[in-house]
């Protein structure tokens, strides 16, 4: 029947269509297509339509199972041994069915502590960890191949994909999008579904597509009964330019909890620019005071704030700049990574490269500390400029196309003749880490770990102390509203510091060199001693790990 139903839907497309998507569906020179592929083989999962729609919809549990399931999860805290026994082998052969109910159980507080425990046992014995990372490459699998049935399959499974997967299921669902004209109806419908995975999606993808009819629909949901909800489809409109949007962010501050409030927060102290600074002091505010402050804000600025000339849909390409020494001696290199983790290109025999920043479509800026000198080159290494500096520990590319150069002893501002068009010396202690931001301001960490902000002139502005960074220079990262990234090397740990020196974020990390933010909020750190660099999530996880075959100094993407 379904072969049947496929072959009548290539003949009535016709064979243009077929080739098309006979295209799609081979993963050709991608190489995290390729990498899917080789996955769903090693697991015994069909890459053609069919097989991955069956996957789906073999993970979306329908409201008997579930009825049935959420039975047995209860009876896992029956006083009876043999009930809790049989239970527990009912739960265990329903397989992936029943691990979302199970989590559930655990993220209920008002579950019972014995029925709790045993679903988390059964979980444990179902291997919960692999499967995202399967059903995240046959989401991507599935976009690529584009079935008939997709869309609702997709939308169908979000009340019970896990949130590492969620991500995947939306992109898949705006590629999809791209190539099935009902694929609007599917994702209206699924703005009134019942979980909010649901609405969050098909907002996302609408607003993708800024056309005034769906943004006015995808407006609706600025009301929905879920803060969570209303959090998604507002930052999504402000960044489709929506400014109705703007006060439910500022609403929202006292009403979701901080796991999730500082994404409302961010996005209005992008949108607030040059008082950014002045609100972002305000986070130690009661909620009421809080909101209050911003709305105030907001009565001033809704008039004057253009936000067609704002870059607040900020994302990447994925790709991993990373600068590393070879496992002994003096040399490096630095490489790029894909997101398959294949190296895109790589300069070797460079000496002690601590630092390095792609500066155009095929050039990269390199700080050799041992070399004495940063360079331009190209990704095949040749040199296009260099200044000889002594001891260079970071190095960044200004907009007005001089080159920030931060020192063991100075910071300097090059300009491309090589003339020095500012040169700042520090006192008493040697330079650990050191950036500069767009209006000239700077930001400088000793080795003792005293950060003093610097105004465009050099002079101190404002200092406090903060965890050691690494002796031979770290990355800090300055985030809206004057925040501060700050990798503490003897602690273990990155802390995000607010302008005035408290800090609002920690995340634990094992002798971290260098930490980026990166625009979909999470951290990428660099761990030297354990040459890994890891992405981490708001909540403190790993999402992302690679291990290097040297020692890794510094990692950014984009």
């Amino acid at each position: 029947m379904k072969l049947t139903t496929s072959i009548s839907w290539v003949l009535a497309a016709g064979y243009g269509l077929l080739v098309a998507s006979f295209a799609c569906a081979q993963p050709g020179s991608d190489p995290r297509a390729q990498n899917d592929e080789r996955l769903l083989r090693e697991k015994q999962v069909g890459t053609d339509g069919p097989a991955l729609i069956r996957f789906f919809k073999s993970r979306t549990p329908t409201p008997q199972q579930i009825a049935e399931l959420s039975a047995k999860i209860q009876q896992l805290g029956a006083s009876s041994y043999n009930d809790r026994q049989q239970a527990r082998a009912d739960i265990i052969k329903a397989g992936e069915l029943a691990k979302p109910l199970l989590f559930d159980v655990l993220k209920d507080p008002k579950a019972n502590l014995e029925t709790a425990r045993r679903a988390e046992l059964c979980l444990r014995h179902l291997n919960e960890g692999n499967e995202a990372v399967l059903a995240a490459a046959v989401a991507r699998m599935l976009a690529r191949v584009s079935p008939i049935g997709a869309h609702q399959t997709l939308i169908d499974y979000l009340p019970f994909a896990d949130a590492q997967v969620v991500e995947d299921i939306q992109s898949a669902l705006a590629t999809l999008g791209a190539r099935d004209p009902e694929h609007r109806k599917v994702l209206t419908q699924a703005l009134h579904g019942e979980h909010p995975n649901q609405r969050i999606a098909a907002a996302v993808v609408l607003c993708r597509q800024r056309t005034a009819r769906d943004l006015d629909i995808v407006a609706s949901l600025l009301n929905d009964p879920i803060p969570s909800v209303r959090l998604h489809v507002a930052l999504k409109l402000v960044e489709a330019r929506e400014k109705k949007a703007i006060p439910v962010l500022i609403e929202l501050l006292g009403k979701l909890p901080p796991g999730n409030a500082w994404k409302a927060e961010e996005m209005l102290i992008r949108l607030a620019g040059d008082k950014a600074s002045t609100f972002a002091q305000t986070s130690d505010l009661p909620p009421v005071k809080l909101q209050q402050s911003w709305s105030d804000w907001w009565a001033l600025a809704k008039d004057k704030i253009d936000l067609a000339k704002l870059d607040l849909a900020q994302s990447y390409l994925g790709l991993t700049l990373i600068s590393q020494m070879d496992p002994r001696g003096t040399n490096g290199k630095v490489y790029e990574l894909k997101p398959s983790k294949e190296v895109a290109w790589q300069i070797d025999g460079l000496r002690y490269p601590l630092d390095a920043q792609i500066v155009g479509k095929d050039r990269v800026l390199v700080a050799e500390y041992l070399n004495r000198r940063v360079t331009e080159r190209d990704l095949k290494g040749v040199i296009h400029w260099e200044k000889q500096v002594d001891m260079p520990i970071g190095c960044q590319r200004l907009s007005n196309g001089n080159t920030f150069i931060a020192t063991r002893r100075q910071l300097l501002v090059v300009e491309p003749s090589g003339k020095e068009a500012f040169n700042y010396v520090h006192q008493n202690t040697s330079i650990a880490a050191a950036t500069r931001l767009r209006d000239g301001r700077m930001v400088v960490v000793s080795t003792g770990g005293q950060l003093t902000w610097l105004d465009a002139a050099g002079k101190p502005v404002r200092s406090f102390q903060v965890g050691a960074v690494y002796t031979m220079g770290g990355n800090i990262d300055v985030l809206p509203g004057d925040r501060i990234l700050v990798p503490e090397f003897r602690s273990n740990r990155v802390v995000e510091y607010d302008a005035e020196g408290k800090p609002r974020w920690q995340v634990s990390a094992q002798r971290p060199t260098s930490a980026v933010r990166l625009p979909n909020g999470n951290t990428l750190v660099v761990n030297m001693l354990g040459q890994q660099v890891v992405e981490f999530n708001r909540d403190g996880r790993e999402v992302w790990k690679h291990q290097t075959d040297g020692r890794p100094w510094r990692a950014r993407r984009r």
